[in-house]
């Protein structure tokens, strides 16, 4: 029986060999050149295998060295690399880093292998990181996660970027390793706030410009016709009729009013951050009819409304606030609107909040503009032309009803004018008890 294990051309050998052997015992002369030939055949196929053997061979060896060339242009890119790298188990444990990763956390490279990368971390950054690590090995990958910490060595805080690939598990069951990429921009955050920083003043300079101009303005057109009429009843009040005499008395009133508001918006606006609030329960019912009734006496002549929902709840407010709120509104509808039409102050029950509406009759204010009149010194361009003004009275009505914890908006009636609302949130004496 043939041995499987061995070749056919040694087979072939091993025949041709006991031929040549018993040469004279051969009777038929054919069968030894055949047996020759099989032999020549077996050793050129025998060659062509070595040859063939031989280039597999150099390829191999020409792949090992090229794995090799590129591992070394890795380890070389791993270690020159600007950025942190760290190579760790599936837990955290540091299984390689790189010469940033130990400039990043201030120690030594050779201090980090083998330890958990969060025990360089102080305690209260270890569970973001913790839950990026559990993110990771659940979807594979986190890109660029944005990381702020500061590492046990240099107590600095340090802002990053942080991305986490998490390689499969080979076939021969070994544990997935998580690589790592830290990217310091700490410094590009320092740049990038103090773009903003000098933008922002640039737009503080913007707006104070902006400020001195139409307060300048503001505030000389009524002193002004303060001063002038005051002259006019200091030279000749005996020669001025009772008529002509009220009428002076009448334009010192409305432009003191007049300026007296501009200031307490502007006043408002200075020292909103640093104003306290005690806020406390509220009946609307008993603040809204007087702060209706003093503002028809400054608005003489005028038709100002007040339309109240039945059995009000208490509200969480700051009267003060309030007051100032519905002074500016009235105020506004009644500057863009005809004279001859009236002002309607409502308040309605909601189920978190008492909701107050100042409604009038003008021309009202363009879509584009709802939310833009809010801003300081913007007023819409729809109704601004011969009106005085400087912008400031809906944006100190917004800061102040969000420090009620209310909301503002406004919003055109459908056949009439202008719609301004906010809210108060009702008094609960359950929480405030608690």
């Amino acid at each position: 029986m043939t041995d499987p294990s061995r070749s056919p051309s040694r087979d072939v050998i091993d025949v041709a060999v006991s031929l040549l052997r018993d040469a004279p015992a051969v009777t038929a002369q054919a069968d030894l050149q055949a047996a020759l030939q099989t032999l020549q055949h077996a050793l050129a196929a025998s060659q062509t295998n070595a040859e063939a053997s031989a280039v597999r061979s150099r390829e191999l060896l020409a792949e090992r060295d090229d794995l090799i060339r590129e591992r070394a242009r890795y380890e070389d890119l791993f270690e020159r690399a600007p950025d942190a790298y760290f190579v760790t188990g599936s837990h955290g444990k540091v299984l390689r880093a790189n010469g940033a990763a130990g400039r990043l956390l201030g120690t030594a490279r050779a201090a980090i292998i083998g330890k958990p990368i969060f025990l360089f971390l102080r305690p209260e950054d270890r569970p973001p990181l913790r839950r990026l690590l559990l993110t990771a090995r659940q979807q594979q990958t986190v890109g660029a996660f944005p990381l702020r910490f500061a590492p046990v060595r240099s107590k600095t805080e340090i802002d990053a970027l942080v991305s986490l690939d998490v390689d499969e598990p080979d076939a021969r069951g070994g544990a997935p390793e998580v690589r790592w990429l830290i990217r310091d921009v700490t410094e590009r955050r320092r740049a990038e706030e103090g773009e903003l920083e000098r933008r922002q003043l640039e737009r503080l300079n913007r707006d104070k410009d902006a400020l001195l101009g139409m307060v300048s303005h503001e505030l000389r057109t009524p002193m002004t016709v303060i001063y002038g009429f005051a002259e006019v009843l200091r030279r000749h009040a005996r020669a001025l009729s009772d008529a002509e005499a009220t009428e002076a008395v009448d334009e010192i009133y409305d432009n003191s009013r007049r300026l007296g508001g501009l200031i307490e918006n502007m006043l408002t606006l200075a020292r909103f951050e640093s104003m306290g609030l005690d806020r406390e329960p509220v009946l609307l019912q008993r603040v809204l009819p007087e702060f209706v009734e003093a503002a028809r006496k400054r608005n003489r002549g005028r038709e100002i409304r007040l339309v109240l929902d039945q059995n009000l709840r208490p509200v969480l407010g700051e009267p003060t606030y309030i007051r100032q709120i519905v002074d500016n509104l009235i105020s506004n509808a009644a500057k863009y609107s005809p004279a001859e039409t009236a002002v309607e102050v409502r308040a309605s029950q909601g189920s978190e909040a008492v909701t107050v509406s100042v409604l009038d009759d003008g021309a009202g204010i363009g879509a584009a503009d709802m939310e833009r009149v809010f801003e300081p010194f913007v007023r819409s361009d729809d109704n601004a032309v011969g009106v005085p003004g400087v912008g400031l009275g809906l944006t100190v009505c917004k800061r102040l009803v969000r420090a009620l914890g209310g909301e503002m908006w406004l919003r055109h009636q459908p056949g009439h004018g202008l719609e301004a609302s906010f809210t108060v949130p009702l008094f609960d004496s359950s929480r405030t008890a608690g």
